[in-house]
């Protein structure tokens, strides 16, 4: 009996046990684990939206320069992309003509640029070309917005066929024709107002009856001269005449027109050109 007790009051003053021990963290700190820490799991990616390009550049937006015109800070460098990580760069939307300052429908179409992209937004840039004049590329918002086609869809814009070259220029031509022929935006705020009817010749005045006294009838009046009729000059959608070089609508081909200076204009395709220019007559 007190040998049995002996062996308990040495167990408890020397911390001994039966069995393997095994070594645990205390609540105090006291101790060590001897559990192997797993390595954290790198997150995944975020996911792109919908209708963004895989290779699209993650990009920040700084300034909205004008309709067309973006100033973006790069967040990272995708595959063969051109903006540098950490640096601001211009991106012109390819394939979007928007009204320049002056021009009509300019301010509407600088605020729904402004409503798709709002400085401090996420912004995706894809497609891009450096064309010597500026970085073109098609841009996509934080939600997968094409920025692009809605500027064309929503009337804001006309086509840039100088861009033709430009990826997905096909889609960006169609959303522009498919305004233009629903009147959208631009293509009914900046139509030109209709040329005038032109104005009936009047009839010649009858001629006076003769006096008694001189019986001598008098020469009837010569009829006034009919007005000209309206020259039907084609006008650009901004309101002002267009220009030797300037693109032409498919529905003007053949046609011709007056520029600023008086010199007629012969809407034709140009040698190598997909699409139809005002040339000089």
């Amino acid at each position: 009996m007190t040998a049995a007790v002996g062996c308990v009051l040495a167990l408890v003053l020397s911390g001994c046990a039966t069995g393997d021990p095994e070594t645990v963290d205390t609540e105090d700190g006291y101790g060590s684990s001897q559990e192997a820490t797993e390595p954290a799991s790198p997150e995944p990616a975020a996911a792109l939206p919908d209708g963004v390009p895989e290779d699209a550049q993650t990009a920040e937006v700084e300034e909205v320069l004008d309709a067309d015109t973006l100033k973006v800070l790069a967040l990272g460098e995708g595959a063969d992309g051109p903006l540098a990580e950490g640096e601001s760069a211009e991106v012109l939307l390819a394939g979007v003509d928007a009204p320049s300052s002056g021009e009509c429908f300019t301010e509407e179409a600088a605020d729904r640029t402004e409503l798709l992209l709002t400085p401090g937004d996420t912004v995706y840039v894809g497609d891009a070309d450096d064309s010597g004049s500026g970085l073109l590329a098609q841009v996509w918002s934080a939600d997968g917005t094409w920025v692009n086609e809605d500027l064309l869809t929503s009337g804001h814009a006309e086509y840039a066929s100088a861009d033709d070259s430009a990826d997905r220029a096909s889609e960006l031509q169609e959303a522009a024709d498919a305004a233009e022929e629903a009147g959208d935006g631009l293509w009914t705020e900046c139509a030109p107002e209709p040329p005038p009817e032109p104005e009936s010749p009047q009839e010649p005045e009858e001629p006076a009856a003769p006096e008694l006294e001189e019986p001598q009838p008098a020469e009837p009046a010569e009829p006034e001269e009919p007005a000209a009729p309206d020259d039907g000059i084609l006008m650009a959608p901004s309101g002002k005449h267009y220009a030797a070089g300037q693109f032409c609508k498919h529905d003007h081909l053949g046609r011709t027109t007056l520029d600023a200076s008086g010199h007629t204009l012969y809407c034709d395709f140009h040698d190598g050109e997909a699409n139809a220019r005002w040339k000089r007559d």
